[in-house]
């Protein structure tokens, strides 16, 4: 009888410690999804500030990932070749090859380049940031309108032409523009 209630007491502690061992690995594993979300959010929020201050500056590039021509479906896009860029007072608006669209870029796009005017920027409530300025060149005419959401430097930004309603919108990742590694075509 007194090794039966020793067996089930040994038994019962094994069982007991193999539980409290699932237990602390499950909270190990809590605690470093945790730890890993504070890490990712502690780096968009460096990112977010660094996109700010580089709008602000107007000293960016927004390398688009995506691009939308009159509000169409958005198509994937390389972020070196579709871009816009703003740097000593100018803005570069480039688009290589989208769709059956062609142009005289040498990368079968358009790039355009004008003087840089009208700078209006804007925080909201929630805290997100946007940046409006106009563009005055040979070949542009347009207002941009730049928006990143609080805690990100993934932007939306969209370009509306004064002579024509052939928006443009790109999406993209806003970073200094002594960052870039974008590739420019031939200006018009």
């Amino acid at each position: 009888m007194n090794n039966l209630f020793l067996s089930i007491m040994c038994l019962s502690l094994f069982i007991f410690s193999s539980n409290c061992e699932i237990i602390a690995e499950n909270n190990d594993k809590q605690i470093k999804k945790e730890q890993e979300k504070r890490l990712q959010a502690a780096i968009d929020s460096v990112n977010f500030v660094n996109a700010m201050i580089a709008l602000e500056k107007m000293e960016f590039s927004i390398g688009a990932d995506r691009a939308a021509i009159k509000g169409g479906v958005a198509n994937y896009v390389e972020s070196n070749t579709n871009f816009i860029n703003a740097h000593d007072g100018k803005a570069i608006v480039q688009l290589a090859r989208i769709g059956s669209m062609r142009g005289t870029n040498g990368l079968g796009g358009i790039t355009v380049e004008g003087n840089v005017s009208n700078i209006k920027t804007r925080t909201s409530k929630k805290g997100n940031f946007s940046l409006e300025f106009s563009v005055m060149g040979s070949a542009i005419s347009a207002r941009i309108s730049i928006d990143i959401p609080k805690g990100s430097n993934y932007a939306t930004a969209t370009v509306y032409p004064n002579f024509n309603s052939d928006t443009l919108t790109i999406y993209g990742i806003v970073i200094p523009y002594s960052s870039t590694k974008t590739f420019q075509g031939h200006t018009l």
